[in-house]
């Protein structure tokens, strides 16, 4: 099937991608983080509500994209699909379907907040199994 439209369905999928995927951004940080889920955490579920959201689907949801504004706000590849080319994917469907030219950071480090903790957030890179 590839990429389509989020429908409402999806969201237990994407609850789950959420959840196996978040804490990866946090991962280097010295103290542990407790993951609030998605459908718990009102600032990211608004934001999430707020977004164009794709999925990517094979034999299930494996993998979202959201986007505001021509801006992408997230991107989350289940772990287990990670590799296969799927964020590059969704990355490449989000700037052709762009209505303007999009944006997306991308930074070695940045500081920012997680449950209102300060943490350094790096770029994730995939570890060789």
């Amino acid at each position: 099937m590839g990429i389509r439209e989020y429908k409402e369905a999806d969201f237990a999928a994407i609850v789950d991608i959420y959840a196996a995927s978040k804490l990866d951004e946090l991962r280097f940080e010295p103290q542990k983080f407790k993951l609030t889920p998605l459908n718990l955490d009102p600032q990211r579920l608004a934001s999430f509500h707020e977004s164009d959201v794709v999925v990517y689907e094979e034999e299930r949801v494996s993998a979202y994209l959201g986007t505001h504004l021509n801006h992408i706000r997230s991107i989350f590849v289940s772990p287990t699909y990670r590799g296969k080319g799927i964020g590059k994917q969704l990355l490449e469907h989000a700037i052709a379907h762009a209505k303007a030219e999009p944006s997306l950071e991308i930074v070695d480090e940045f500081v920012s907040s997680f449950d209102g903790i300060p943490v350094v957030v790096n770029t994730m890179k995939r570890q060789s199994s």
